[in-house]
Formats: structure tokens, C-alpha cells, sequence
């Protein structure tokens, strides 16, 4: 099950579920298999629609649209009234969405995969913990890994395990989110 309604939720049936199980809950579940054509479609003209808000969109197909909304914010009065007309716009349109920031784009959709919504305006609200755990590997199969990973907190208290390659760019990339 990738996706399930209310009914199909009040039958216990939640999204990850085996088809055998959601069936075992509800003997009258109606499948609908996924159409890629039609998911593209509207993650395109979700883009299109998105450009009212801001000049740049970017599609991450099969389910994510990226904007950078941070030239927006004073048109459409800060962050708070721009994601209300963002998720009253989408729901007028019948869309769940699932709303993540921060200071990278990758960084924001790795956010919004975590099922909340998070907001990291910049990059030096979060403060990394104790010291770096070192992973390195490649010994046996030559693929060389060499990062650094730390735990790091924002203000609000929410945790985020962060890595940096130890080679090539050092940026930093989002392993994961825990509370």
C-alpha cells in the first residue's frame, strides 16, 4: 500500500502494508494501481501552478516539488502567510502536501521524506553535539566512504544526525531525523 483513504484507514490498513494484509483487514478494499503517467502529469502541472509563488520550481519526480521561496517572503508577507496560501492553494486543488525548509534543496526534501514538517531557515541554527563519529570502509569491495557524522540539535529540540564526506566537497547531507 503506498497510499490509503480514511475508510480504508478506519479498517486499521496504513500505507507500507502488504496488499495480503490490507485485504485480510477489509475484504472489500478497492486497489487502484499506480498510474506514472498521470502522477507526472500532475507533479508537472503542480510546477506550473507553483510559479505564482515562485519564479524558481523545480520538479523531483515521482512525488516532490522543490521552490525557493526565500525572494517571496516579503512579497507574500514571511514564511507563516506563504505556506498558508501554499496549502490552502493545494488543498483547494485536493493535494495533501508535506512542507519541509531549509537551506539546501536536497536538504529540505530529505526533511519533508521524514513525514514532518520541518523548518531550518539557516544553516547555523543547528548546533552540532559532542564530537564526530568517523565511518570509513572500501576495504573490501574498493568503493572508498570516508565521513564524518555528528549529531546536531535546532532550537526547537528536534535531532539530526548530519554527515560530511571527508573527500571532495565538504558539504553536509541529512542521514536522518529522531526525536
Amino acid at each position: 500500500m503506498l497510499l490509503c483513504n480514511e475508510a480504508a484507514q478506519g479498517h486499521g490498513i496504513r500505507p507500507g502494508m502488504s496488499l495480503t494484509a490490507a485485504r485480510a483487514l477489509a475484504r472489500d478494499l478497492i486497489i487502484q494501481p499506480r498510474n506514472h503517467k498521470a502522477e507526472q502529469a500532475a507533479l508537472h502541472s503542480l510546477s506550473v501552478w507553483s510559479y505564482q509563488f515562485s519564479s524558481q520550481v523545480s520538479l523531483h519526480p515521482p512525488c516532490a516539488l522543490l521552490l525557493e521561496v526565500q525572494g517571496s517572503l516579503v512579497l507574500f508577507g514571511g514564511r507563516i502567510a506563504l505556506l498558508g496560501k501554499l496549502r490552502t492553494g493545494l488543498a483547494e486543488l485536493g493535494y495533501q502536501v508535506q512542507f519541509a525548509g531549509a537551506p539546501t534543496p536536497l536538504a529540505a526534501l530529505s526533511l519533508a521524506r521524514c513525514q514532518r514538517e520541518h523548518m531550518i531557515e539557516e544553516q547555523h541554527q543547528l548546533k552540532l553535539q559532542a564530537g564526530c563519529e568517523r565511518i570509513e570502509s572500501g576495504w573490501w569491495d574498493e568503493q572508498d566512504v570516508a565521513r564524518d557524522y555528528f549529531i546536531a540539535i535546532n532550537p526547537s529540540g528536534s535531532c539530526y544526525w548530519i554527515y560530511r564526506e571527508l573527500t571532495g566537497e565538504r558539504r553536509w547531507y541529512l542521514q536522518g531525523i529522531f526525536e
